[in-house]
């Protein structure tokens, strides 16, 4: 993981925190392997920080939305963003 991935990642979690991004926000991305580089846990630990703020997660390769309703309407969703953010680590 970059430096620059790492502060950028830092800066958005900031704004969540100091309200900056507002609830109900949504966070776009390419992938979800694409929010970091870092070890699986580490990552899913971040997608749950984003989510539990009340931001929601789309993403552009599959048309999913990851919010607190999705996930409690289908927590499969949940398994499979798992195996989504493990392919950052394959070779």
């Amino acid at each position: 993981m970059s430096w620059k991935e790492c502060r950028a990642r830092g800066v958005f979690i900031e704004a969540i925190k100091t309200g900056k991004v507002k609830i109900g926000s949504y966070l776009i991305v390419e992938s979800l392997d694409r929010i970091s580089r870092t070890e699986v846990i580490d990552v899913f630990e971040i997608l749950l920080k984003i989510i539990r703020a009340g931001i929601n997660i789309v993403t552009l390769t599959d048309s999913h939305v990851y919010s607190k309703d999705s996930i409690r309407v289908n927590f499969t969703k949940l398994i499979i963003s798992i195996s989504v953010m493990s392919r950052a680590h394959e070779v």
